[in-house]
């Protein structure tokens, strides 16, 4: 298949967690994300047909830490947030709205410790 690529752009994510199925009933129940095992403690993420990253097991969950933050696109940031805090994750800090009103956001703690962000566009 032959694809166009932006240099530069973010190309994979890869989300390391303590348990392969706690991590896919999370993130399956949050994005709605498909998954297609790869071996070796190691799960393809698949959105609309495509491979956009994978978890990675892992022995033990990290210690919380600075890191980059991967923003990922919900319906509505509300509800989404109250499903995470269900399913066992921390919100981190406020609901934020983006300076120039292009969106909102909030950070999370996965149960893996892992920080990502919630993202929402505005109309």
């Amino acid at each position: 298949m032959s694809e166009s690529r932006i240099f530069g752009s973010i190309c994979w994510v890869e989300i390391p967690v303590v348990s392969l199925e706690s991590a896919k009933a999370f993130y399956k129940e949050i994005f709605g994300w498909s998954f297609v095992p790869a071996g070796n403690g190691y799960l393809y993420i698949e959105v609309g047909g495509k491979y956009i990253g994978g978890f990675r097991q892992i022995e033990k969950s990290k210690p919380k830490s600075d890191s980059p933050i991967i923003y990922f696109t919900v319906e509505n940031i509300d509800t989404t947030i109250e499903k995470v805090k269900l399913l066992g994750a921390t919100v981190e800090g406020k609901k934020t709205m983006v300076d120039d009103g292009a969106g909102v956001y909030q950070w999370i703690i996965d149960r893996d410790n892992n920080l990502i962000s919630l993202f929402r566009t505005e109309p």
